[in-house]
């Protein structure tokens, strides 16, 4: 058996591996799609093994479809499976949207290349396609986000065995690293603009939800998405697996995005005593308002919570995300900067180098020191949002 790189008509190598070998009195001559020897050399074992367990036709069959998949072809696999995770789940119903809006983009560049002819640099001429063609977005953050939408359905088709592996081996970014804005810099200031700017929220019927959404988020650092997620009054079914939204005295389980690890926020936790309050007056709340809805924090009509939402109901410069950085702020106050304890409180499936490379250890004028960022307001005699909330005398469930 050869595996080599082909010589191209310019004196160059090819960039992929190609195998050959004898089977049945004549010469199998293939394209791997791989760089890597090894990845090339397992794909050659295994025709050889298919043929010789008597499913040649089979792998030709699956050989030639492979050959002439376009990336529209890939795309509308992804698309009818619903968009799913790397779990195989289903996305959420804001994000399954988010995708298919990506698709709708990517399609007009992407649709008729063959996979076989896909390579790295093809990500840079999308970009500059997108930059002089497309007005939505802003650009390179929208340019990012749309790729890691082909890279999903990609790790798809490899999952479905449409194609054995992703033509993209490298990821590219296209924005000014100077320029990217992390949560930590979109959080609030302190406890007082926090209680506020909820309270604020709270003293709106059409808005009272994100105030909710925004109090439950700094006090356990969950994303946007997982807030959505929660559900009013879950039934348990699975023991070992309780859906989320159901909660005891010491443990609320919820969904984690983005993969990540440990499904529960602690209950009984003495440095954060208000969340168990918190979500007492939450369920007090939604049996007023919304009744009928299965979600905790219901969107409109009584759907799911669009995770985008709370973002622009907030002060300029202040994101749903910086809540969670508000969290991690105040959870490294209190720790005396342990990474570790905090990046297990998130879910990071990363462990604590994220939390160090974006919120940074504890500064050493905290240690012992009272911080303005805290859990309840800074100013002395001003309620917690959540107590300012009053269920009107003439309430209708929505």
């Amino acid at each position: 058996m050869l595996i080599w790189k082909r010589k191209l008509a310019d004196g160059s190598r090819d960039e992929c591996y190609s195998y050959r070998f004898r089977f049945g009195g004549r010469t199998i001559v293939r394209k791997t799609p791989f760089t890597n020897r090894a990845e090339a050399a397992a794909r050659a074992r295994a025709d050889l093994l298919a043929r010789e367990r008597g499913l040649e036709a089979e792998a030709e069959r699956l050989f030639r479809r492979r050959q002439d998949l376009t990336i529209g072809d890939l795309l509308n696999e992804y698309l009818d499976a619903g968009c799913p995770d790397r779990a195989k789940r289903a996305r959420s119903d804001a994000t399954f949207k988010i995708e298919e809006r990506n698709i709708d983009t990517l399609w007009r560049w992407w649709a008729g290349l063959a996979v076989s002819q896909v390579t790295n640099i093809d990500q840079d001429k999308y970009h500059t396609w997108r930059l002089t063609t497309i007005t939505r977005g802003q650009g390179d953050r929208t340019t990012e986000l749309e790729l890691n939408t082909l890279r999903n359905a990609l790790a798809w088709a490899v999952r479905s065995q449409s194609i054995e592996a992703s033509p993209f081996t490298e990821r590219y970014r296209f924005r000014d690293p100077a320029t990217i804005r992390h949560s930590s810099s979109t959080m609030p200031r302190s406890g007082d603009e926090l209680h506020q700017t909820a309270a604020r929220l709270l003293a709106t019927s059409s808005t009272e939800v994100y105030g909710w959404q925004m109090l439950l988020q700094a006090l356990t650092g969950l994303r946007d998405g997982e807030c959505a997620l929660l559900l009013a009054s879950p039934k348990v079914i699975d023991q070992d697996d309780p859906p989320p939204g159901h909660y005891t005295d010491t443990t609320l389980y919820i969904t984690r995005l983005k993969h990540g690890i440990n499904p529960r926020v602690r209950l009984d936790d003495p440095d954060r005593p208000w969340i168990m309050p918190l979500l007492r007056q939450i369920g007090r709340w939604h049996a007023l308002r919304h009744p009928r809805s299965p979600y905790l924090l219901p969107g409109p009509r009584g759907g799911q919570l669009p995770s985008s939402q709370l973002s622009k109901l907030l002060p300029e410069g202040r994101t749903g995300h910086g809540l969670r950085a508000y969290y991690c702020t105040v959870r490294l106050n209190q720790t005396n900067g342990a990474t570790w304890q905090v990046a297990v409180e998130l879910g990071q499936r990363s462990g604590d180098a994220l939390v160090r490379e974006v919120y940074g250890q504890t500064p050493d004028a905290w240690q012992g020191v009272k911080t303005n960022k805290t859990w309840l307001p800074n100013t002395p005699g001003l309620l917690p949002a959540w107590e300012t909330w009053q269920a009107p005398s003439n309430i209708i469930a929505l």
